[in-house]
C-alpha cells in the first residue's frame, strides 16, 4: 500500500431509486454504457484511475482538481447524451471533488478524502460538481469555468462546518428540474352517504353533505382530498364498498356513511375508515339541520371534520412513535413530523427529527422536509435545548439554502431566511424585504405571514405587525401549531400598545403549549403592562422552572428589536414581573 495525494471525485445518479422503479432494465442498461465510457475513455483521457462502480455511483482520483472536475462535466455530457428512454427520465448525475491523502492498494482507496467527496457530491444538484474549499484553490473562475461560494454547510459525520464550491462551465445554468415534488399530503377520499329511506330528496342530500364535507377537507393545508365524482363514478361501476373504491383512488383513508331523513332533519351516520389496515378509525351518529346544510349555517360538517382531521393526525403519529421511520410512507413522516415537531415534549421533538430526516432522503426534490428541518433546528434553540446555538442556526441556514436550491419560492423556506436575517443577523431591513417576498410569493403560507408579523414587531410597526399576525390564523385558524400563531399575536398586539388584548392572545399561546418558553415570557410582559402584577409573576415562574437560565438582560442582547421603546417596555414589564436581571 502507498499514499498519495489525489483529487477524489465521486459521482452518484441523482434519484436512482426512483429510475429503477419506474424502468429498472432501462435504468441498468444506460447505467452500464455510462460505466462503459468512462470506463474506457473519459477516466483515461483525464489520466485518472476508476476504482470502482458503487451501485449508482462512481469513485475515481486524479493527481490534480482540473482533470478531476473535467472529467465530471464531461460525465455530465455523456449522461445527458445516452439514447432511449421516456422524456421525463433522464440519467442526471451529481458530483463532488475533494483533495486527499489516500492509502491505495489494487483493489481499493481509503482515506477520509472519500467521505467527504461523498458528504460534498449529497450537496450538488442535478449537473453540478461541488468542490471542497482546498480544491476550489487550484481552480480558476472566469476562463472557462463559474466557481460559485455556498457557503458553510454542515454535513453528515463531520462536526465542522465545510465551506463547498458550486462549479459549472462558463455560461451554464442550472438544469431543469426533473419534474415537480411529490404531493406529502395524506390523501382522503369522500364517497357520497347512502339514503337508508325513500325519501326523493334523501340521495340529493348525501351527495350535498359529501360536498361540503369535500369543501371543508381541502382547507386543511395537509390534506389531498378526492372529487366526490371519482369515487360515485367508482361505486356506480360495482366496486363493493367504499374503502375498495379509495383504494383504487389511492387514498389512505375514506370517509363516507348513510343517512335518514325525517322531515326537516336528517340522522347522519358517519364513519373514516383506514384503507392500508381496513380498519374503521372513527365513527358518529349527528343530527343534521336540512335547511341549515343548504344554508351553509350547521355545525355537523364541522364536527365531523375536526373529528377526521384529529383522528388521521392520531393515527399518523402513532405509526410515528411505534414503528421504524424506515417502514413509514412519505405522507405519514410529513403529517407526524410536522405534528411531533410543534408538540415541544423532548422525546418526540427528537422523534421528529429522525422522522424529517428521513423524509429528506425519501423525498429529495421536495423543499418541505429541508424547511421543516431548519424550523427544527430553530426551535431547538428557542426552547434551549441546543448545546450550541449559533451551530443550531448555521444548520439551520444550511437546510433553508438546500430547500431554496431546491424551489427559490417555497414560502416556508423564505420565512425562515427572513426569521435567520432578524435572529442571527440582525438586518432588520434585508429581514423584512425576504418575508414580504414569502407573502408575496406564498400568499397561503402561514408561516410566511407569522415571520411578516414578528420582522414589522422588531421594527416597532405594531398595526403591520398585527395585520400579518391575523393574517396568518385567517389561513389557517385550527393549525397544529396555533399556540405560535397566538404567540406571535400577542406579541405584535404588545407592540402595537395593547397590552389586555396581547394578555389574552398570550393567555391563549401558553393554554395551547405551555411548554412555549416564548408564550410564557409574553405572557408576563403582557399581564405585568395590563396590570396584573399577580399573573405575571406566575408566568415569571413558569417560565423559569422551564427555563432555569432565563434573564431578562440576555433577552434585551438577543432581542433583534432592542432599540425600539416597544422592545424596553417589554425588558421593563419581565423586570417588574420579578424576573431575574
Amino acid at each position: 500500500m502507498q499514499t498519495q495525494r489525489r483529487a477524489v471525485l465521486i459521482v452518484d445518479v441523482v434519484e436512482s431509486a426512483r429510475l429503477l422503479r419506474a424502468d429498472a432494465a432501462g435504468y441498468v442498461s444506460k447505467w452500464r454504457l455510462l460505466l462503459l465510457q468512462a470506463r474506457e475513455h473519459l477516466v483515461r483521457a483525464h489520466d485518472g484511475r476508476f476504482v470502482k462502480s458503487l451501485g449508482d455511483g462512481m469513485l475515481v482520483h486524479f493527481a490534480g482538481v482540473d482533470a478531476a472536475v473535467a472529467c465530471a462535466l464531461a460525465l455530465h455530457d455523456a449522461a445527458a447524451a445516452l439514447p432511449g428512454g421516456p422524456a421525463d427520465a433522464p440519467l442526471r448525475l451529481r458530483a463532488g471533488v475533494t483533495l486527499a491523502d489516500l492509502v491505495e492498494d489494487d483493489i481499493d482507496v481509503y482515506g477520509d478524502g472519500v467521505n467527504l467527496a461523498a458528504r460534498l457530491t449529497a450537496l450538488a444538484l442535478p449537473g453540478d460538481v461541488v468542490v471542497s474549499e482546498e480544491a476550489r484553490g487550484q481552480l480558476v473562475h472566469g476562463v472557462s469555468l463559474h466557481i460559485a461560494d455556498m457557503g458553510y454547510r454542515y454535513v453528515k459525520h463531520y462536526a465542522d462546518a465545510v465551506r463547498p464550491f458550486c462549479v459549472r462551465r462558463a455560461g451554464a445554468t442550472a438544469l431543469a428540474p426533473l419534474g415537480p415534488p411529490a404531493d406529502l399530503r395524506v390523501t382522503v377520499a369522500v364517497c357520497p352517504f347512502m339514503a337508508l329511506d325513500t325519501e326523493p330528496g334523501t340521495r340529493l342530500l348525501g351527495m350535498a353533505l359529501a360536498d361540503d364535507l369535500i369543501a371543508a377537507l381541502t382547507r386543511r393545508p395537509s390534506l389531498r382530498v378526492i372529487a366526490r365524482a371519482s369515487t360515485q363514478a367508482l361505486l356506480a361501476a360495482g366496486a363493493p364498498e367504499p374503502a375498495q373504491s379509495a383504494r383504487h383512488l389511492g387514498a389512505a383513508y375514506v370517509l363516507g356513511g348513510s343517512l335518514h331523513t325525517r322531515g326537516a332533519r336528517a340522522r347522519v351516520r358517519a364513519s373514516l375508515c383506514d384503507t392500508t389496515q381496513g380498519e374503521v378509525l372513527w365513527a358518529d351518529a349527528l343530527e343534521l339541520e336540512v335547511g341549515a346544510l343548504f344554508q351553509g349555517e350547521d355545525h355537523c360538517v364541522p364536527r365531523i371534520v375536526s373529528q377526521v382531521c384529529r383522528a388521521v393526525l392520531e393515527r399518523e403519529v402513532g405509526r410515528a412513535r411505534a414503528l421504524p421511520v424506515s417502514s413509514l410512507s412519505s405522507y405519514s413522516l410529513m403529517t407526524a413530523g410536522i405534528e411531533l415537531l410543534h408538540r415541544l415534549r423532548r422525546a418526540e421533538f427528537e422523534r421528529a427529527h429522525q422522522v424529517l430526516s428521513q423524509l429528506a432522503e425519501l423525498e429529495p426534490r421536495s423543499p418541505a422536509p429541508q424547511a421543516l428541518l431548519a424550523k427544527w433546528q430553530l426551535l431547538r434553540v428557542a426552547q434551549g435545548w441546543a448545546d450550541d446555538g449559533a451551530r443550531a442556526a448555521a444548520e439551520a441556514a444550511d437546510h433553508v439554502h438546500r430547500a431554496l436550491d431546491l424551489q427559490p419560492d417555497d414560502g416556508l423556506a423564505l420565512s425562515l431566511r427572513a426569521h435567520l436575517q432578524a435572529q442571527a443577523g440582525h438586518d432588520l431591513d434585508a429581514a423584512l424585504a425576504t418575508a414580504l417576498g414569502a407573502v408575496e410569493a406564498a400568499p397561503q403560507e402561514p408561516n410566511a405571514w407569522l415571520i411578516a408579523s414578528g420582522v414589522h414587531g422588531y421594527r416597532g410597526d405594531g398595526a403591520a405587525a398585527v395585520a400579518h399576525a391575523e393574517g396568518a390564523i385567517r389561513l389557517s385558524p385550527l393549525d397544529p401549531a396555533r399556540f405560535l400563531f397566538d404567540a406571535f399575536l400577542a406579541n405584535a398586539l404588545l407592540v402595537d400598545d395593547r397590552p389586555a388584548e396581547a394578555l389574552a392572545a398570550a393567555e391563549a399561546a401558553v393554554s395551547g403549549n405551555s411548554q412555549h418558553p416564548a408564550s410564557l415570557r409574553l405572557l408576563a410582559a403582557s399581564a405585568q403592562l395590563a396590570g396584573q402584577p399577580a399573573r405575571a409573576h406566575e408566568a415569571g415562574r413558569a417560565l423559569l422552572q422551564l427555563v432555569p437560565g432565563f434573564s431578562v438582560d440576555a433577552f434585551a442582547r438577543r432581542h433583534p428589536g432592542g432599540h425600539h421603546p416597544c422592545a424596553a417596555r417589554q425588558v421593563a414589564a419581565l423586570r417588574e414581573a420579578g424576573l431575574p436581571a
